[in-house]
């Protein structure tokens, strides 16, 4: 397996697993895959400017999971990361795509100077959820989270010190 951050000359191959992902599991993400279809090339790109994303695959040419992240989302801490749009492949699932792409995410956010890092998973997501455990994710107890399509979510966060 291999991980890296994917940059817009690679846009073109991201695009492909991020529409999957808006496809297969439109209940996960807020923006939809209608959304995103019928968009330029040059919209991927930016996508990858502005949220480091990294992914995890056998070969640099077989993207099998995506996890991105964004910082100066809580106007209550500008240390704290929010780690975004999260998809693996299932061929990659159950083999450890998914953690490693997170991993990465946590890696440079520490690196660019967060202390923190948070998520929301939808409610209900057993796997997803016990993922973010694994990686020391903490359900915040936090109430009343939902994502853009209604549905209820559970707030996660994990400091990132010694990460």
């Amino acid at each position: 397996m291999i991980v890296w951050r994917v940059g817009p000359e690679q846009a073109a191959t991201w695009r492909d697993l991020r529409l999957e992902a808006l496809r297969l599991a439109p209940e996960v993400f807020d923006s939809t895959h209608a959304d995103w279809s019928a968009r330029p090339l040059a919209d991927f790109e930016a996508r990858l400017i502005v949220a480091p994303t990294f992914v995890a695959g056998d070969t640099p040419d077989h993207m099998l999971a995506t996890a991105s992240w964004m910082a100066d989302l809580d106007p209550h801490d500008a240390r704290r990361a929010w780690l975004i749009s999260v998809y693996c492949r299932p061929a990659g699932r159950g083999r450890g795509h998914a953690q490693a792409a997170i991993a990465a995410v946590m890696t440079d956010a520490q690196a660019k100077g967060m202390r923190s890092i948070g998520l929301n998973v939808v409610r209900g997501n057993a796997h997803a959820f016990a993922l973010y455990a694994r990686l020391g994710f903490r359900d915040t107890g936090r109430t009343g989270v939902t994502n853009a399509h209604g549905t209820p979510e559970i707030e996660m966060m994990r400091d990132l010190d010694g990460a």
